[in-house]
């Protein structure tokens, strides 16, 4: 599996913010529920990063020799965790994006809701740097289970190291074989 590039999950922030952004503008009528953001959003996306930064280290620890007990499996499925944590993290930046972009060219142009469009600000800010920090939390953990480059030199054996040593019986038979009969 490839890691995930950060050229992907810019487009996908940009594709989910245009989404919502969209939604806000047509949707009048649920314009509110697509902007405000509870204090449990950012709290849980913080968890999350945290959970895949440390399986990633796990994993990492295990690549130095530190952890001997873990199995590749696990590796296999942090490994898709931390990827699916940067496509979730690039889709919740682009719509909470989107919130504080929108929120801030109406709040520039009426100024009635004051209060409301600064705690939509504040929280959605604040979970849009959640949302980055789930992004950053999981290209860590995926450079972190990568597996080291290999080198031919140190996949392919050196035939004179490995082979055993031939038996004196070994020797005998094939000295005995290999003479020429005199002319």
């Amino acid at each position: 599996m490839r890691r995930t590039s950060p050229a992907t999950l810019l487009l996908i922030a940009l594709a989910a913010a245009a989404v919502v952004a969209l939604g806000m503008q047509l949707g009048a009528g649920w314009r509110l529920g697509l902007a405000l953001t509870t204090w449990i959003e950012p709290v849980a996306i913080l968890v999350l990063a945290a959970m895949i930064l440390r399986l990633g280290y796990s994993v990492r620890q295990y690549q130095k020799g530190n952890k001997p007990n873990l199995d590749a499996i696990r590796a296999a499925r942090t490994l898709a965790l931390a990827k699916a944590g940067a496509l979730t993290g690039a889709v919740l930046l682009g719509r909470y994006g989107a919130v504080v972009m929108v929120t801030l060219a109406d709040w520039a142009g009426r100024f009635g809701m004051a209060a409301l469009a600064r705690h939509i600000l504040i929280s959605a800010t604040t979970a849009a740097l959640t949302a980055l920090a789930l992004v950053i939390a999981s290209l860590i953990a995926e450079k972190w289970c990568e597996l080291p480059p290999s080198s031919p030199e140190a996949t392919l054996p050196k035939l004179a190291e490995e082979l055993p040593e031939p038996s004196a019986a070994y020797v005998d038979y094939v000295e005995m074989n290999t003479l020429v009969p005199p002319r």
